[in-house]
C-alpha cells in the first residue's frame, strides 16, 4: 500500500495504522479506512480537498502503540536516523516501509553501509532468542530444549543454526525467516523421516549476515552442502546468493490473489509437505 500511494503522490508515504473496517464479514470486504501519513508535501493538485476527521487521527485510544501517531512515527525514524549516523552509517535516501501491523511495523533505512532493518514492536514484544528460551522451559518438546542453547549473539549475527540432525554433516540445509521458520521445520521432519540429514538456519536478518566474517558464514552454511532450499514467503529476491546455483527458494513469483491465509500457503506451496517435496527435487538432482 505505502509503495502504491508513493508513486500516487510522488513522495514517500507510510501507513500509520488501521482506523476502523466499514462492511464486510469475517474479516473480510467491506470498506477499510487506514491513517496513511506522506513524509514530504504532494505537488499542488494532487490531492482533493475534503473534509478530515481530525479526532479520529489524534485522539488517543486504548491499547494504541506510542508509536502508532503520526508525530511518534516521525520521532522514531528520526531516532533511527540520529542512531545510525552517530555510528557512522547515516540514512542515504528515503525510508521504505515493508510492512504494518497495528501493534508493529518494519522498515528498511538505506546507509552509506547498507540496508537497516528497523522494527517498531509493542512493549510487551521480545526477540526470537528469548521467545525460544521461554518455550524452552516450558515445553515437553526436546526440539525445543535444544535450541535454548543458541548463542547469545545468535540473532545479532543474522543467522544461526536452529537444528542439525544428528551423525555428521548434514545433505540438505533449509533456511527461513520469520514465521516461515516453523514451516522449513515441518519439512525438517517429514524429511528426516526419510532418512535425510538435514540442517534448519534461522535467517532473521541477510544484510546482518552478510556482514559477518567467512567463517561464520561457512560455519553455519558449509560450502561442501550445495543442497539448500530457502523458504520466503514473498519475493525470492536475496536468497539465491545464500542457496547457490544448486539450491532451490521457495517463494511468491505472483502477487495479487486473495484468500484465507492457510488456503493461501497452500496454494503457494508454503506447507512442510510441499517444502519437503522441493528439497527432495534438490537432492535428486545433485545425485
Amino acid at each position: 500500500m505505502a509503495e502504491h500511494l508513493g508513486r500516487a503522490l510522488g513522495v514517500p508515504v507510510v501507513v500509520v495504522r488501521l482506523l476502523r473496517v466499514e462492511g464486510g464479514s469475517g474479516a473480510r470486504g467491506g470498506h477499510v479506512t487506514y491513517h496513511v501519513e506522506a513524509l514530504a508535501p504532494p505537488a499542488p493538485g494532487v490531492l482533493v480537498d475534503g473534509p478530515i476527521d481530525l479526532p479520529l487521527l489524534t485522539d488517543p485510544a486504548p491499547l494504541r502503540m506510542p508509536w502508532a501517531g503520526a508525530p511518534s512515527l516521525r520521532e522514531l525514524l528520526g531516532w533511527a536516523g540520529d542512531t545510525l549516523a552517530a555510528a557512522g552509517r547515516p540514512v542515504t535516501g528515503p525510508v521504505e516501509q515493508r510492512k504494518t501491523w497495528n501493534l508493529a511495523g518494519l522498515f528498511r533505512l538505506p546507509t552509506t553501509g547498507g540496508p537497516v532493518w528497523f522494527k517498531t514492536t509493542p512493549p510487551f514484544a521480545a526477540d526470537e532468542a528469548t521467545v525460544i528460551a521461554a518455550f524452552a522451559r516450558v515445553a515437553n518438546d526436546p526440539e525445543r530444549r535444544a535450541a535454548a542453547g543458541v548463542p547469545d549473539d545468535a540473532i545479532s549475527r543474522g543467522a544461526y543454526v536452529l537444528h542439525d540432525t544428528g551423525g555428521g554433516e548434514p545433505e540438505l540445509i533449509l533456511m527461513a525467516t520469520g514465521s516461515e521458520v516453523h514451516i522449513a521445520h515441518d519439512a525438517v521432519k517429514l524429511l528426516e523421516a526419510d532418512g535425510a540429514k538435514v540442517r534448519l538456519v534461522s535467517m532473521p536478518c541477510i544484510d546482518r549476515f552478510a556482514e559477518q566474517d567467512q567463517a561464520y558464514r561457512d560455519q553455519v552454511l558449509p560450502p561442501s552442502v550445495r543442497a539448500r532450499v530457502a523458504v520466503e514467503a514473498a519475493s525470492p529476491v536475496g536468497w539465491h546468493r545464500w542457496v547457490g546455483p544448486d539450491g532451490d527458494v521457495v517463494a511468491m513469483e505472483g502477487f495479487g490473489a486473495s484468500a484465507p491465509a492457510k488456503v493461501l500457503y497452500q496454494h503457494f506451496g508454503f506447507t512442510g509437505e510441499a517444502v519437503a517435496d522441493r528439497a527432495k527435487a534438490v537432492l535428486a538432482r545433485l545425485g
